[in-house]
């Protein structure tokens, strides 16, 4: 029996990816997005290490605007993982 997951997801509806596929709301990778679900809380913690490493180093204002994309579902799916 795996134990109950508790840390929810950084998504804060953004869902804009720049161009090395992160996402200027939650700062996360658009693999870390696509399998947030399957990752254990010990995971979950690692990618929220990233995610204030990511925003240490580039803060939501010094994004470039002009270079973002939706998240699209077949982008999405490409990152998605089999069990």
């Amino acid at each position: 029996m795996s134990a109950k997951k508790t840390l929810r997801s950084p998504c804060r509806s953004t869902c804009k990816l720049n161009t090395n596929d992160i996402c200027i709301g939650c700062y996360r990778h658009m693999d870390e997005i696509a399998n947030w679900n399957k990752l254990s809380d010990t995971a979950r913690r690692r990618v929220l290490i990233l995610i204030q490493k990511r925003r240490w180093a580039k803060p939501y204002e010094d994004q470039d605007f002009d270079n973002l994309r939706p998240i699209t579902s077949s982008e999405y799916r490409k990152y998605k993982r089999s069990n």
